[in-house]
């Protein structure tokens, strides 16, 4: 019997939902067996349950450490989706050297169209931070390089009615470029996940002197 069936419904914002409708038949399984204390054999499937944000905070390292073991025994399907979530979870580092991995021309099968897709992907939202939300025309940055990248950039990125360029210099100044036609409200994200906010109009660049780290 799928694990789905022995769990069907799991809280969520609006009420229960079922794993099936919500997530199709492999997701359905992944989230049962989370929700239910149960963890699959098949671990290198958890990638999937760190990036529907299901997995317990005080599981969610102890997941990651397990996939990045696991990496030189999983197919490239797989380790597309690793970089990001490892971003995500803070560990900026080892993000680093799986991203490095997924990008290199050594890399097998580096032609499966999920991989080119999976590291523009961590570039932009893993690596840069950038978040956007459209409905609010806010747009969150957080750097996440490490000693070995002195700055990154990203340049003319779109979004919302336009553009935009981000630039980090390690973790001591962010700056924005705003090539929309409407004001954008620039969210900085700090090492303590507080956030220095800045109204940034069309056609201005801002690069605040502040500590990323704060």
């Amino acid at each position: 019997m799928a694990l789905w069936k022995e769990a069907p419904t799991v809280p969520a914002a609006g009420g229960s939902v079922l794993f099936e409708e919500q997530y199709g038949r492999v997701g359905a399984d992944l989230l049962a067996a989370q929700y239910i204390g149960k963890w699959l054999d098949d671990k290198q499937m958890m990638s999937f349950l760190l990036r529907w944000d299901v997995v317990p905070s005080d599981r969610a390292s102890a997941v990651i450490d397990h996939l990045i073991t696991v990496v030189p025994k999983t197919g490239v399907e797989m380790n597309t989706y690793y970089p990001l979530e490892t971003y995500r979870f803070g560990k900026a580092e080892e993000a680093h050297k799986l991203l490095v991995r997924l990008v290199s021309p050594d890399l097998k099968r580096r032609e499966y169209p999920e991989v080119s897709y999976a590291a523009i992907e961590t570039y932009a939202m893993g690596l840069m931070g950038i978040e956007a939300n459209a409905g609010t025309r806010i747009i969150r940055t957080k750097s996440r390089l490490t000693s070995v990248t002195g700055w990154a950039e990203l340049k003319d990125m779109p979004v919302f009615d336009g553009t935009i360029t981000v630039r980090h210099d390690g973790l001591r100044k962010s700056t924005f470029t705003n090539n929309t036609k409407g004001i954008i409200r620039w969210e900085v994200i700090l090492g303590n996940d507080k956030a220095r906010v800045f109204m940034v109009k069309p056609g201005e660049t801002i690069n605040p002197e502040i500590s990323l780290l704060r």
